[in-house]
């Protein structure tokens, strides 16, 4: 994968490993909220909940609720040692992932509540 481009259209068959590469890199290329809600002063904060919420987006359009290969991507995901993404982070974000796709309304407030969890949960293992 091309790691300086910024944008990707997403693939019939994303793996773990693309997931998790593109997520990496939402990260490092994050710019800052465009969100004007968003508050600018806690810059990480800031860049992880908009990175993870833009990668689960993502996952939303590959794996719909109730699809049979969610399960078999977090079991690959937390096998995937290759990433380089620590197994803490990635079983955190298997669980994420499994909690935040099973659902069928998206509420904001629901999905933000999810993924301070997740964040927590790296930070407080």
């Amino acid at each position: 994968m091309n790691s300086s481009t910024h944008f990707w259209l997403p693939t019939a068959e994303l793996s773990p490993t693309e997931w998790l590469e593109r997520h990496q890199a939402a990260r490092l290329s994050f710019s800052g909220p465009r969100d004007t809600r968003i508050p600018t002063y806690l810059p990480h904060l800031v860049k992880e909940l908009c990175s993870l919420r833009s990668s689960l987006e993502l996952l939303r359009w590959n794996y719909p609720s109730g699809s049979e290969k969610l399960q078999p991507f977090c079991r690959t995901l937390l096998q995937d040692d290759a990433s380089g993404v620590p197994e803490s982070e990635r079983q955190a974000l298997a669980r994420l992932v499994e909690r935040c796709l099973a659902r069928v309304d998206w509420r904001e407030l629901d999905i933000l509540e999810m993924i301070l969890s997740c964040l927590k949960e790296l930070v407080n293992p």
